[in-house]
Parts: structure tokens; sequence; C-alpha cells
């Protein structure tokens, strides 16, 4: 009986102290804000000059531009005091200067790690690091050429000039939250990069000689991202 007695009283006193180490973790886990976003971004990257601009000016070729458009899908992850996305980016040009254009697709993937040393129900403010790689193709045509249908031989066909370029960049990025106690929030992102390693230009189709790698090219992008 006694034995029963002491059990019962051991019980009584553990499922109190149990049940409060349960609403204690319940408590954090409630009290933890970190979350998982998908978002969608538009913006411009400013870039700065290429190298091969001077190879293109010599022959009065259109050089590449130096603003364009650029679109982002990301995911984003928000804890407490800090942010971190992971985004892949698009962006399209071309230009034309009679009898030349010159067009180009970019691609690219982003890490991006920040810092939020202010932060409001409705408003933050961040900073942090980018990383990125980014893929060129570029075309360059003569549209003064013309294709002989009876006459297919590539080596006669010559008016397209195609070159590829990959870098990669790390820099610096702030970023500013609006409408944070919004369904739909908006971010802006600003950043500057700085090629840290690029390739050599090279051709899908054809080997190219005295080529050269763009080191120290570098970028300010501007993005207003939906999340």
């Amino acid at each position: 009986m006694k034995k029963l007695i002491i059990f019962a009283m051991t019980v009584g006193f553990a499922i109190p102290s149990f049940a409060q180490e349960t609403e204690t973790v319940t408590e954090e886990v409630k009290t933890s804000k970190v979350k998982g976003e998908l978002y969608f971004g538009a913006g411009a990257m400013i870039n700065g000059d290429y190298k091969i601009n001077n190879n293109l000016k010599q022959v009065g070729m259109t050089e590449i531009e130096s603003a364009v458009p650029e679109f982002t899908i990301g995911l984003g992850i928000t804890g407490e005091k800090w942010t971190a996305d992971l985004e892949v980016s698009a962006s399209y040009w071309k230009k034309d200067n009679n009898p030349f254009r010159s067009e180009a697709i970019s691609s690219g993937i982003k890490l991006r790690g920040h810092y939020v040393p202010f932060k409001t129900e409705k408003f933050f403010f961040s900073a942090g690091a980018d990383l990125s790689y980014q893929v060129n193709k570029f075309n360059f045509y003569n549209r003064n050429q013309h294709l002989d249908l009876n006459d297919l031989d590539p080596t006669n066909q010559i008016g397209n000039i195609q070159l590829n370029n990959n870098l990669m960049y790390a820099g610096p990025s702030i970023a500013f939250g609006f409408l944070q106690n919004k369904a739909t929030k908006l971010r802006l992102n600003l950043g500057y990069d700085f090629a840290v390693i690029s390739s050599k230009w090279k051709s899908d189709y054809t080997t190219v000689d005295n080529t050269f790698r763009e080191n120290g090219h570098d970028r300010f992008y501007v993005k207003l991202t939906i999340l």
C-alpha cells in the first residue's frame, strides 16, 4: 500500500512538470519566426564597361548595353534578425546600329545573406553580401548579309558572331522592406557586384583567337520584389 501511495505522489508531481516543459517548448516554437516565402522581382542591372566593347567599337559594331532589365524568382528565408535568399534571374536586350545588331541573353543564380539591424511591424532595413554566378550569351549580326539556299556552306555565310562569357560576382547589398504587415509585401534590393572570376570569351561554333577575360568587371543592380 505504501508503495502505491509513493507511486501516485511521484506521478502527481511529474505530470505538472511535464506539462510545464511541454508548454515551454510549444511557446518556443510559437515565438520562432523563421519562415520561407517565394518571391518575384523586376529591376535593372547597370553594367560597368566590358573590355570587349573596345573591340566592337573598332569595327563600328553596337557595344554591349550598359543598362538592361532583369527578372527574378527566388526563395527567401526570414528570421528574427536575418534574411537569406536564393534566386535565379534572366535578362534580354537587343540594340541596333545600322547595319549591325547586338543582342544578349543572360541567366544567373544569386545567394544573399543579410543582417536586420532595424525592424518594425511595417518596415525593415537589412544589409549584407551577395555571391552570384552569371552566364552570358551574346550575338552580333551584320543585317546586310544574304543567305543563299543554293549555297548553304557555313564558310560562305559569315554574318553572325556568337560569343559566351561566364562571371562570378561578390559584393555588398542592402534591402528595404515595406508593407510587412500586409498579405503582399514589398522589398527594394540594391547591390554592387565585383567580378571575382571570369571565363575567357569563347564561342559554341568556332575557335576564338586572342581571347581574354573580363576581370575587374563590375555592376550595380536595383530590384523591387513582391513576396
